[in-house]
């Protein structure tokens, strides 16, 4: 099988756990909360280095991109003092939204032709081999990992047909359905749904998003795959205090 890229998404301030990363005392040297991708969870690794290592033991990973916008400097420096896999650091000037990086790196992206793109704060024990099998086989422009959540209530859910996700739509009622976890599987073809000029990324404050503009697109020219996990993996958004806590509780760390 072919080697791939993988781009974590490790821009976000982490709005949500600001105040519990300052219950912790955990600063930046010029007194800023550390970016939520390095907070220490119960084995003192960061959330960052167990979601790279989640990607380097797939064995299907030549190449991690981090793209960073907040503290940028502090998450390289980190990184760079425990991590020898081979790594670059991707810095976003201003807020450019979950697809924005599709610029800033595009011909290095088109040398690898499928990359996986990961939210840095999600934690999950998905088989990415498989899941890139299934993206292969497909042929697929893109794959969305897919899993079950039993809260659904003002979100997107996602309608299949067949094999592919045929389209988005927002719940207002309470109950379970399939979401997008914050994992995908994108090919150079996805460059094609891309506006030519960069200043699109200048007309709303977060740029362009994948899930809002690129995936929908994608989907209506009936190019928009999934892969939907048989073993019911683990996965946690560590976004706010309580998935924290959740994490610390159940994730086991097999690096």
């Amino acid at each position: 099988m072919e080697k791939v890229a993988a781009v974590i998404l490790c821009g976000g301030v982490g709005d949500r756990i600001k105040e519990y990363i300052k219950e912790k005392q955990k600063f930046t040297p010029s007194g800023n909360p550390i970016p939520k991708v390095l907070l220490p969870l119960a084995d003192n690794r960061t959330i960052l280095e167990h979601s790279m290592d989640i990607v380097k033991r797939s064995n299907v990973v030549d190449k991690i991109y981090l793209t960073l916008f907040y503290e940028p400097e502090f998450i390289r420096n980190y990184i760079e003092s425990k991590n020898t896999f081979p790594v670059e650091f991707v810095v976003e000037k201003i807020k450019m939204g979950t697809g924005g990086f599709l610029y800033l790196i595009k011909d290095k992206l088109k040398q690898h032709k499928n990359f996986f793109v990961n939210n840095g704060d999600n934690l999950y024990d998905v088989d990415l081999k498989e899941a890139l099998k299934v993206h292969l086989e497909n042929n697929a422009t893109a794959t969305i990992i897919l899993n079950r959540s039993f809260n659904v209530q003002n979100k997107s859910v996602v309608e299949l047909d067949g094999k592919k996700i045929s389209k988005f739509v927002y719940c207002s009622k309470e109950g379970d359905a399939l979401l997008h976890s914050g994992l995908a599987i994108l090919n150079a073809k996805v460059f094609d749904y891309l506006p030519d000029d960069p200043e699109f990324l200048l007309n709303g404050k977060d740029g362009i998003s994948l899930e809002k503009y690129v995936y929908p697109m994608i989907a209506e020219k009936g190019e928009l795959y999934y892969y939907l996990p048989e073993n019911d993996p683990l996965w946690f958004d560590t976004g706010t205090r309580e998935s924290i806590e959740e994490v610390n509780r159940l994730w086991k760390n097999d690096s």
